[in-house]
């Protein structure tokens, strides 16, 4: 047999994805892996994934260290295994009379294990053939070794280079794995109080000339000028935040971003809300927010402001002919923007139906890559916390999301139907419509947001339903 080896690449994971971070390393060197096996996990401003082996063989080297952000298609890792030749012969175990177990008592430090099975209940019978087979052997190992957690390499190295024992570790990975943050913070948080270094005397400033300013630093372990003497607390970015942060920035650098508000009466929504919840509840479904209406009327809006379901592309516009409408979901990881493929095909009922699916799933890790990207307009509802308004950022490559907040009840001026006016107790909700400058003007972004408040103040037919 000859041996050949197979680079483990970080894969394409939507179009707006281009990088990841490695938080955990599944597998060590030396390992055995089978084809699709995990081999670690990574981390992008959208999701958590695990990447898979992309054949079975020996995990021969690790090239990325966990923390470490990589760029896609850059090799991960390296596996080596052996081409098919002549088989291998099956070689007997030796027959060997069964062994009496061990007495000796477990060494100072270590855990026994009264509940392990001897030795000889794992041995094969006397003059029974059988083939190794290493991925049972190295969970027999790992079922066996409770002398020290389970942890990856890089956090092992972590443990040595500060002192610190792996059992005094609270491991958050799979299985208690202890992974590098977790070495991370249990050094910061164990660290000795430090007196502040003395500052240097303040330079003598001359009447005539300005002080030297000191612009505040961001780096690692660096504490803005002037704040030397204010006691603080350092807690370490999660690598999907320093993402987040990253295409937030990235988004601000490339749109220009404006906005246009507008408040809308839902005191007919909330009578149309009424009666689908009423018909769902007989139905035994769940039951309805105000967004999946919201979401509705956004998409048949759109259908006229076609400027508004679109990307920028160089000097060209690419309108898009069908609506996939991303929503905004608060996870406890994070923000995450699922997307409904052709919502402006959907009932407002279906919407809500899908919205429920993929936000439960989301904020149970269970969500795809695939399932947030691809999409073409935002909504994002900051009611859901009970905030009235919101400006918000551009989800790149889109060019405009729309923010809804709070529904409140407050006093309203209202026209009567003999063209009179009165003042009510109205549920009033503030929409803010942010869109790229670069692609539309105020004036347009203004109508559309005015359809979007039409169509929810009088929701005239069942279409919208």
């Amino acid at each position: 047999m000859s041996e050949t080896t197979v680079d483990v690449v970080l894969p394409t994971m939507g179009s707006s994805v281009t990088e990841a971070t490695v938080t955990t390393w599944l597998k060590s060197v030396g390992d055995t892996v089978t084809d699709g096996e995990p081999l670690c996990e990574v981390s992008t401003d959208k999701v958590d994934t695990e990447i898979p082996a992309p054949a079975g063989g020996v995990l021969s080297e690790i090239l990325v260290a966990e923390g470490d952000t990589v760029q896609l298609g850059q090799p991960l890792a390296r596996l080596s295994h052996e081409q098919p030749g002549s088989p291998a012969p099956i070689r007997p175990v030796a027959a060997t009379g069964p062994r009496t177990p061990s007495t000796t008592q477990p060494s100072q430090g270590l855990r026994a294990q009264p509940s392990a099975p001897p030795v000889s209940a794992v041995l094969p019978a006397p003059g029974i053939v059988v083939r190794f087979d290493p991925e049972a052997s190295a969970d027999e190992v790992l079922r066996r070794a409770t002398r020290s957690p389970i942890a990856s390499p890089a956090a092992r190295q972590l443990t040595a280079a500060h002192d610190v024992t792996l059992d005094d570790v609270t491991g958050t990975g799979r299985q208690g794995r202890v992974r590098v943050d977790d070495v991370r913070l249990h050094v910061e948080a164990h660290l000795p109080a430090q007196a502040p270094a003395p500052q240097a005397p303040a330079p003598q400033v001359s009447p005539s000339t300005s002080p030297p300013v000191s612009p505040a630093t961001s780096g690692e372990g660096q504490v803005p000028s002037g704040y030397s003497t204010v006691p603080y607390t350092a807690v370490r970015l999660s690598p999907r935040r320093r993402a987040i942060a990253e295409h937030m920035l990235r988004s601000r650098a490339t749109s220009a971003h404006a906005s246009v508000e507008a408040e809308i009466d839902l005191g007919r929504l909330s009578a149309i809300r009424d009666e689908l919840n009423e018909a769902r509840r007989i139905r035994q479904r769940k039951t309805m927010s105000f967004l999946p209406l919201i979401a509705r009327a956004t998409v048949v809006a759109l259908r006229t402001h076609r400027e508004l379901n679109a990307s920028v592309a160089g000097n060209q516009l690419l309108q898009w002919t069908s609506v996939n409408l991303g929503f905004a979901v608060d996870t406890p990881e994070g923000l995450l923007v699922p997307v409904v493929r052709e919502a402006d095909e959907l009932t407002a009922e279906s919407i809500a139906d899908r919205i429920a699916d993929a936000s439960g799933r989301a904020r149970e890790r269970r969500i795809t890559a695939d399932e947030l990207t691809g999409g073409t307009f935002t909504i994002s509802n900051l009611g859901s916390v009970r905030s009235v308004s919101g400006i918000p950022v551009i989800n790149q490559p889109q060019v405009a999301i729309l923010v809804t907040g709070a529904v409140v009840r407050r006093p309203w001026v209202q026209t009567l139907a003999d063209g009179t006016e009165s003042i009510g107790i109205r549920p009033i909700m503030r929409a803010n419509l942010t869109f790229d400058h670069r692609v539309i003007d105020g004036a347009e972004a203004g109508r559309c947001l005015n359809l979007i408040r039409e169509h929810l103040e009088s929701w005239p037919t069942d279409a919208y339903q």
